[in-house]
């Protein structure tokens, strides 16, 4: 393998390339995660109301997954209230 450098271009240290979660708050990057996680839980109904199991995903990882996304966005909810309260001057 040769080095970028020597070809021509730059490595992402050079040109400081970041991943997306580093320019988001932490409430954002919860968020994501969560949704990361319903997302691998299975699929949502046409309405968006609900999350259907994958047929080949046991049902035990199903609700272990869609547990952890659950306190998650519960998570981020908090940091909502909290950061709201304090823009507001209430906390």
């Amino acid at each position: 393998m040769t080095n970028p450098a020597a070809r021509g271009g730059a490595g992402g240290r050079c040109l400081r390339l970041r991943y997306a979660s580093q320019g988001q708050d932490r409430a954002s990057r919860l968020q994501s995660r969560a949704d990361e996680l319903y997302a691998r839980a299975g699929y949502e109904s046409d309405d968006g109301k609900y999350i259907y199991k994958h047929k080949w995903m046991r049902w035990r990882t199903f609700n272990r997954l869609m547990d952890c996304a659950d306190k998650m966005s519960a998570q981020v909810d908090d940091a909502f209230v909290y950061r709201a309260m304090r823009i507001l001057g209430m906390s």
